[in-house]
């Protein structure tokens, strides 16, 4: 039988090596960690400066094409008053007609461009997500409810 009374102390002098080693291994993995976190931050950044820059070059976009509509609907006006007088015939007034539509066309893509811009947007400046346990401040619509008052 041994008995002791007191403190004990151990020292691993053995695995001085291995504990370095894991030290090393420890510091290995946190600066990964940083990398890639500097690098989400980095990537977070140049999405959210992308996103506006094409939000306001689709806006610039669509000043000129508005512009544009304008003066192509001046253009026909001009045009159908010069065919009621008899000065040009119709084929110029078609030309201008689809030339105005084309115009509009255009102008509706871009309004289209700035919502989706827009939208990316706020989605890379963090918008869209919600607390966990909140409730929503969207009601969601009970279908059975507008059937029966129908």
């Amino acid at each position: 039988m041994f008995a002791s009374i007191g403190p004990s102390f151990s020292w691993a002098i053995f695995n001085y090596g291995r504990i370095e080693n894991r030290i090393h291994i420890e510091e290995a993995r946190y600066e990964g960690s940083m990398y890639t976190y500097k690098q989400a931050v980095l990537n977070a950044a140049r999405q959210a400066e992308d996103s506006l820059t094409g939000f306001l070059k689709s806006q610039e976009q669509a000043r000129y094409l508005d512009a544009s509509v304008v003066a192509a609907e001046r253009t026909l006006t001009i045009t159908y008053d010069q065919y009621k007088d008899g000065a040009v015939d119709f084929t110029a007034v078609f030309l201008f007609e689809d030339t105005l539509t084309e115009q509009q066309d255009q102008l509706a893509v871009a309004n289209g461009q700035i919502a989706l811009q827009l939208i990316d947007l706020y989605r890379s400046l963090g918008g869209g997500w919600e607390v966990p346990g909140e409730k929503s401040t969207t009601q969601p619509t009970n279908t059975n409810a507008a059937s029966a008052m129908r």
